[in-house]
């Protein structure tokens, strides 16, 4: 049974856990205008908070981190999963992160938001969930509260490495721009 979690809370995953996937889903409010396009992304953090090089930001277009260990699903541009699934994910394997990647940190955007106007509290029922990839069994959810924000980019949650074990902390942190000023913020030069 998956644990839910609120915003600044974390939780320990288990010791035997070799891959994850992190699934972002949501469905766009009614009558909120054009369609929504959220863009789930990742990157790999070192010790000093910044990712070593712009590799190191996986998203729709760039599905995979040079060493593998982290894969993007590719891009949904509806939120339309009629299974009540995730409508993009993240596979992460834990034994191939490279050893300077302290931290995971994985983030929302609305494509184009600017320009269209759009808002995460125009969006319905977001989640973040990390699922066992082997067992394929929920282990953590994170949902948005509808007291969500008027920025375009959230910081849903990160994955991090602590006294040898894995964990998994939910941020709900909302960020005033796009993926490419999300991504220069940690370190990258991704337009």
């Amino acid at each position: 049974m998956a644990i839910k979690i609120q915003k600044g809370q974390n939780t320990q995953l288990d010791a035997g856990l070799t891959q994850i996937e992190v699934g972002l889903g949501w469905n766009p409010r009614v009558g909120a205008g054009e369609a929504f396009d959220l863009d789930a992304s990742c990157f790999m953090l070192a010790a000093n908070g910044r990712i070593r090089s712009d590799s190191d930001v996986i998203f729709y277009n760039q599905q995979e981190s040079t060493c593998g260990s982290v894969k993007h699903s590719g891009d949904d541009r509806t939120g339309s999963q009629s299974d009540g699934g995730d409508d993009e994910s993240i596979r992460v394997n834990l034994p191939t992160i490279p050893s300077d990647v302290v931290k995971l940190v994985f983030v929302a955007t609305i494509y184009d938001a600017l320009k269209r106007g759009q808002n995460f509290g125009m969006v319905d029922d977001a989640y973040m969930r990390v699922v066992d990839g082997v067992a394929n069994e929920e282990l953590v959810r994170f949902e948005l509260t509808e007291d969500a924000c008027l920025e375009q980019s959230l910081i849903f949650g990160e994955l991090y490495k602590r006294n040898g074990a894995w964990k998994f902390r939910a941020l709900g942190q909302a960020f005033d721009g796009d993926l490419g000023a999300l991504a220069r913020q940690y370190g990258a030069a991704v337009e």
